[in-house]
């Protein structure tokens, strides 16, 4: 029963228990070796050589030691050895072995307990190798706190060091590290007084690292302290870190500390930002929009006038907006400039349109430079931006003056020429069919001739108009009467599907023009319009046709930025449609003479130009606002008057006159001059002729000639008409003078007026209105 009953103590207890008997042949196993070695008990009875088979190698002579040991001296042994695991882990054993007699005292064998230590070797040979780093470590921290140039120390509560490490001795002005213990930082105060008895300045500084400890032992937590002050006549910056300690049952027992000789980085530091302060300055200063971004296209910053630039309230703003799309108007400018960017290291005058906030745009001059990481990588920019927006507007528009001023030179020259060609074939055109019956088949002919030179004489004198050589008689005008006097005239040019709103404005200065030249831009701006509108081809549009007048005065500042303008005050009247518009292109070049917009055969080209001469010739400027489908506005702006003159009655004299008076005519155009010879002498006058004023000169002395009146070119070769003329009133002081000219320089016209007391006859002229202005010369009218 009690045999039973150890049986089963024996085959529970988590320990491996085996019985041998002298020769070490097992008797009995315990179940738990299965689970410290692997091995079930079975294995080890069939096989009585498992158990030293399992012993690890290396530990294998020391256990058959051991056991034999046990045989010469049985007794009570113990030992620790490492067996291999059937799964191959080492395992720790501790075999605590005892010899078995029987009840006459005869040994009979041995009696094993055998344990699995593995855990608590582990655990042990842990701590003695954290027992000998921590006296490696303790020699290295101090050997280490003695060789760091940082000041380290510990002091009890009383402020007493209780440990420095050298370079805290130096700077306490210790011997060694030994003398400062149970020390406080006044003592050394003291003892520096003694040897300078002249300087008291540790003690400002002494003053500092007690106010420090104390708030440290106050607040029980760790504070950091810029500790600075005279240290034996020398002025220091430390920085200090400092922390309460703690024994372990949670007791204050001192302060530890760590400081740092931060002078001169202090003073780099006060350079620094003094140098800082001075760039920053310059940077929220700037006029120009100064900017850093990364290379993926973000602001990392920007100053106050690049925001400004950009229309942004701040730099947050703008820092989450991506460069490439939402602040380059075309990203492939921007992909441009990174290029040249990565190539050069910088741009230099790097001209792109960006998009404010607002959508609207802004050029910008742009001069950057590259910024590299440590390891040579592109990884932003730098640089500057400046608004030349206004600049190249000014440019834009001082380009199109010097364009617009060269070809009207150009259409000048050309008006001068074809007038003369215009005066010969309407000059003989009409004389031809006032020889003729109106009946003969020529007849017709010759009045299509007649009428075609017309046409270029009207399209001559568009031409005039835009090279500001015509000729105008200006009057005052109330420009609100003009407009309502035509409002007839243009609902017959318009028709009834056009709705026209007028918007005049009460009370309008008067200005100083021509009438005839007033209703061409009001008349060619209405027909514009109405043809911007018979291109729109939707649905239930309704077409509306806006005429507007305003006053307006322009100061200096408006002046600056719109070339051509001058300061004063203006009188404006606007023609507006809601119709297709233009693109940008279109209203660079509407102005030119024979660009056109309309259909082939549909305009001339010549209307606009027209306008824009007459305008500029008055001391007026035209804008013109257009949108592609968004309709157009001409703003014309005319120069206002004081003066209050009566207005000038037209003449509408159509008579032909005859006379029998004596006339000189000087031309150097052959056939003109030989139109105007037989005109005159058609007319019944005494005429005489020369081409050039040298040659009159000769014969008016020669001839010794009495003249009634002098018809001569302004423009003549090697003597002008005005000089010739001079020349001719000190023979003939009476003698009357008509002037004639395809074009007219500043002769004898000051800005499109004839001077006083001149008479002028414009080219192309016929028989008739040569007859009517000969008659009134010699009338005096």
């Amino acid at each position: 029963m009690k045999e039973n009953i150890f049986k089963t103590i024996l085959d529970n207890v988590p320990i491996w228990t085996m019985f041998t008997d002298k020769n070490f042949n097992i008797k009995y196993i315990s179940p738990s070796v299965k689970d410290i070695t692997g091995y079930s008990p079975e294995e080890f009875m069939e096989n009585h050589n498992l158990f030293f088979n399992i012993i690890h190698p290396d530990d294998r002579s020391c256990v058959l030691e051991k056991l034999e040991e046990e045989l010469l001296n049985p007794q009570l042994c113990y030992a620790e050895y490492r067996i291999i695991h059937k799964n191959g882990n080492i395992i720790w054993i501790s075999h605590r072995c005892k010899p078995v007699y029987d009840s006459k005292g005869i040994f009979g064998g041995f009696v094993s307990n055998n344990k699995d230590i593995t855990d608590l070797k582990t655990t042990f040979e842990k701590l003695e190798e954290n027992e000998r780093k921590y006296k490696e470590t303790t020699k290295f921290f101090r050997l280490m706190m003695d060789n760091i140039p940082e000041l380290v120390w510990a002091k009890d509560i009383k402020g007493k060091f209780l440990f420095v490490n050298k370079t805290d001795a130096d700077f306490l002005g210790a011997k060694d590290t030994e003398e400062p213990i149970g020390k406080d930082d006044m003592y050394f105060a003291r003892k520096y007084r003694k040897e300078r008895p002249d300087r008291d300045d540790w003690f400002t500084f002494g003053e500092l690292c007690v106010n420090s400890d104390e708030i440290v032992l106050k607040s029980k937590k760790p504070g950091r302290f810029d500790e600075f002050g005279n240290v034996r006549g020398k002025f220091l910056y430390l920085d200090v870190i400092k922390a309460p300690i703690f024994d372990d049952n949670g007791n204050l027992i001192g302060t530890v500390g760590f400081g740092r000789d931060v002078t001169k980085q202090k003073e780099i530091e006060k350079k620094v930002k003094e140098s800082e302060e001075k760039y920053r300055r310059i940077f929220e200063e700037s006029l120009d929009a100064l900017f850093i971004t990364t290379l993926e296209g973000k602001f990392i910053d920007i100053n106050p006038a690049g925001l400004k630039f950009f229309g942004y309230d701040s730099l947050d703003e703008i820092k989450e907006k991506d460069i490439h799309k939402d602040i380059y108007k075309d990203p492939q400018d921007r992909e441009k400039f990174i290029d040249t960017m990565r190539k050069n290291g910088f741009v230099k005058d790097f001209e792109t349109t960006f998009l404010k906030k607002d959508g609207s745009e802004i050029i910008g001059l742009v001069f950057a430079t590259s910024i590299f990481s440590e390891d040579g990588k592109l990884t932003g920019f730098r640089g500057s931006i400046r608004d030349i927006t206004e600049k190249k507007s000014l440019e834009a528009q001082l380009f199109q003056s010097q364009k617009m001023e060269s070809v009207g030179r150009l259409a000048g020259g050309i008006a001068h020429d074809f007038n003369n060609i215009l005066t010969v074939i309407n000059g003989y055109a009409e004389m031809a069919m006032g020889k003729i019956n109106p009946e003969h088949p020529l007849y017709k002919d010759i009045s299509y001739i007649f009428n075609a030179g017309k046409r270029a004489q009207k399209l001559i004198n568009q031409l005039l108009a835009f090279s500001r050589k015509q000729v105008f008689k200006p009057e005052i005008i109330d420009i609100n009467k003009l407009i309502s006097s035509m409002d007839k005239m243009l609902r017959r040019l318009l028709g009834e599907d056009i709705h026209v709103e007028k918007f005049l404005s009460e009370k309008l200065p008067n200005i100083k023009a021509d009438t005839s030249q007033i209703e061409q831009i009001l008349i060619n701006l209405v027909v514009n319009a109405k043809d911007a509108l018979d291109l729109v081809q939707l649905p239930l549009f309704k077409k509306k046709i806006t005429i507007e007048t305003g006053f307006k005065y322009f100061d200096k500042e408006y002046t600056k930025k719109h070339l051509g303008s001058r300061e004063g005050s203006y009188v404006y009247f606007a023609i507006s449609d809601n119709g297709i518009g233009m693109d940008e292109e279109a209203k660079s070049k509407i102005f030119e003479p024979f660009y056109t917009t309309k259909e082939k055969y549909k305009g001339t080209g010549l209307g606009l130009s027209m306008i824009y001469g007459i305008v500029k010739q008055n001391n007026g400027f035209i804008y013109v606002y257009s949108e592609p489908n968004e309709g157009t506005t001409f703003k014309i702006y005319w120069p206002v008057t004081d003066e209050e003159s009566e207005i000038i009655e037209q003449s509408n004299e159509s008579k032909v006159h005859f006379g029998n008076e004596t006339i000189l005519v000087v031309e150097d155009e052959k056939d003109v001059r030989n139109f105007a010879v037989e005109a005159l002498s058609m007319l019944g006058y005494n005429v005489y002729e020369a081409s050039n004023g040298i040659d009159a000169l000769k014969m008016i002395k020669e001839k010794k000639l009495r003249l009634d009146l002098i018809l001569t070119d302004l423009i003549m070769p090697e003597l002008s008409g005005i000089e010739f003329i001079r020349k001719v009133k000190e023979i003939l002081t009476d003698v009357k003078v008509v002037y004639t000219s395809g074009y007219m320089e500043n002769h004898i016209v000051h800005n499109g007026m004839l001077d006083e007391d001149v008479n002028f006859i414009q080219k192309p002229y016929t028989l008739k209105t040569l007859s009517i202005i000969v008659k009134k010369v010699m009338n005096n009218l």
